[in-house]
């Protein structure tokens, strides 16, 4: 494993980067300490030719703000609380509305996505931590939070997401990079062909915000349990794929079942939660986690993204996210998986995003 380090000044400090590559095929993945996040993916395809798959800027700043959050760890809670509010224990705690005046989104303003992290390298990866004082964004309890990524040679990257606090608080943390299997530069990512391993999903009013209601794919442009096309429903005129001109859903991963405990609070990982394909270059992600949930999103909004490392800006649906967390509101359906932590808990979650050919 070759590993290359840079750092680049910002307004807010030191960027820290550090590329791991594998001699042997030329994979390479780099990492950032701005939001703990994903910078640069480069995997084969069937010929061999080395391509960036991830959305990605060549300006190590342009990951400040950014809207979509591209590559990075989004926290404390991503994904939607609607209203901005929630309630632990009869105490009502209120965040800021910073999508569209009706939800919280992905932690806030800030969240943990805009924050420099303290970086320490490892011989495969590397360990960031942060400390989210309490009251940040409105949230209770201080949370200690730590990402610790490993890169494998046979080009699988693992993710390991942990928290602990001091007072009962809410925690969803997942990582938020796009994929264009063609490559960044390739355009649409819609003929992508995408297998979920999800019989539910979490359906969303015309603001995004779950409904309370889980429902059965069964008959719906919804299921992916079977290999398809991101486009091949894209157009059907369903609710929640006209309320955000495409996907933009949460699937509860079949067989998902808690671990939650007064030390842990986790869950069972499916090594195969999603797989992600690109017919025209053969390489495929299959995407493992221990969240409860998978949120597909095909990239809906990309106009107003940075420029990328081609050159050109993104524009809507040039790539896809596949977030692994638990379902956006969570603490405001107590039918939907628990997310609150509490002092002597860890949270402690796994995703694995792991390139092969086929």
């Amino acid at each position: 494993m070759q590993i290359t380090t840079r750092e680049v000044d910002s307004p807010k400090g030191i960027i820290r980067l550090f590329r791991f590559t594998n001699p042997a095929n030329g994979a390479s993945v780099e990492l950032s300490n701005l939001g703990a996040g994903i910078t640069s993916f480069i995997v084969p395809d069937r010929d061999g030719n080395l391509k960036e798959v991830a959305l990605s800027y060549p300006d190590p700043t342009s990951w400040f703000y950014d809207g979509p959050c591209a590559g990075k760890t989004v926290g404390r809670y991503a994904n939607r609380i609607g209203g901005a509010r929630f309630t632990i224990d009869d105490t009502t705690y209120t965040l800021d509305a910073n999508d569209r005046g009706n939800a919280a989104l992905h932690g806030g303003r800030e969240g943990f996505q805009n924050q420099l992290w303290d970086a320490e390298l490892l011989a495969d990866g590397v360990k960031y931590s942060y400390v989210a004082e309490e009251g940040e964004e409105g949230y209770p309890g201080r949370l200690e939070v730590e990402v610790v990524y490993k890169f494998e040679a046979e080009c699988t990257l693992d993710i390991e997401l942990k928290a602990k606090t001091d007072r009962p608080t809410i925690v969803n943390l997942t990582n938020h990079a796009y994929w264009n299997l063609r490559g960044e530069d390739a355009g649409s990512c819609l003929d992508h062909v995408v297998k979920i391993n999800a019989s539910r999903y979490v359906p969303s009013d015309d603001m995004l915000v779950p409904t309370g209601e889980i429902k059965a794919v069964d008959d719906t442009p919804m299921d992916f349990r079977e290999p398809k096309s991101l486009e091949r429903d894209f157009h059907e005129p369903f609710e929640v794929l006209v309320f955000d001109r495409g996907y933009d859903t949460s699937y509860l991963i079949d067989g998902w079942q808690p671990i939650d405990t007064d030390e842990l609070q986790s869950g069972t990982y499916r090594a195969d939660a999603v797989i992600v394909e690109s017919p025209a270059t053969g390489r495929r992600l299959t995407i493992g986690s221990s969240h409860s949930a998978a949120h597909l999103y095909t990239g809906n909004w990309l106009d107003d993204s940075p420029v990328g490392r081609s050159g050109r800006r993104y524009r809507d649906y040039d790539a896809v996210a596949v977030e692994m967390q638990a379902p956006p509101d969570c603490p405001n359906h107590p039918n939907f998986p628990n997310t609150i932590l509490r002092p002597g808990q860890t949270y402690l979650h796994r995703i694995t995003y792991s390139f092969s050919i086929f």
